[in-house]
C-alpha cells in the first residue's frame, strides 16, 4: 500500500478544509495514493463539525467582533479554536479497506502513530476510546472520521 505525506505551511481555514475535502474527493477516485497532512492554520482560526449549528457552539458576536475566521470541516466532532502559535493539525485520507472495519480500532490505528511520535519527545501517551490521544490525563488531540 502506497502512502504519501503532505507536510504543508499554514494557511485559512477556508483553504485548508477545502483542501482536505479536494483530497477526499481526489482519493475516492483513485487519483491519489492514501494521505497524511500535516498542517496549522494561519491566521488562528475555529473550525466547527459538520453536524454541529454555529450559533450553538461559538460565540458568532465575539468572532465578528475580532475578525476571527471560521469555517465547517466535512467531518463531525465538537468546535475546535486552532492557535496558529501552538497547534498541528492532521487530516488522513485513505480507503476504508486499508483499515480495520471497527471505528474504534480505525481510531487505535490512526492515533498510534502520533502516539509514538509523542512518546518520542519523553511524554506519555495514550490512547483514549473512541478518538482521543491523554498525556498525563489530560486530552491533547481528538479525531473524527468522514
Amino acid at each position: 500500500m502506497k502512502w504519501r505525506l503532505i507536510i504543508d505551511r499554514g494557511r485559512d481555514p477556508y483553504w485548508n478544509m477545502a483542501l482536505d475535502e479536494a483530497l477526499l474527493v481526489m482519493r475516492e477516485n483513485n487519483r491519489i495514493p492514501n494521505t497524511i497532512r500535516l498542517y496549522y492554520f494561519s491566521p488562528s482560526s475555529i473550525t466547527i463539525g459538520y453536524f454541529q449549528e454555529a450559533s450553538e457552539v461559538v460565540n458568532l458576536d465575539y468572532v465578528v467582533k475580532n475578525n476571527i475566521l471560521f469555517t465547517r470541516r466535512i467531518t463531525g466532532g465538537g468546535a475546535v479554536f486552532h492557535d496558529e502559535n501552538g497547534e498541528v493539525t492532521y487530516s488522513v485520507t485513505a480507503l476504508l479497506e486499508d483499515f480495520p472495519s471497527d471505528i474504534i480500532e480505525r481510531y487505535r490505528v490512526i492515533c498510534n502513530g502520533l502516539i509514538y511520535a509523542i512518546n518520542s519527545f519523553g511524554l506519555k501517551a495514550i490512547f483514549k476510546p473512541v478518538n482521543d490521544i491523554l498525556v498525563n490525563g489530560k486530552k491533547i488531540s481528538g479525531s473524527a472520521q468522514t
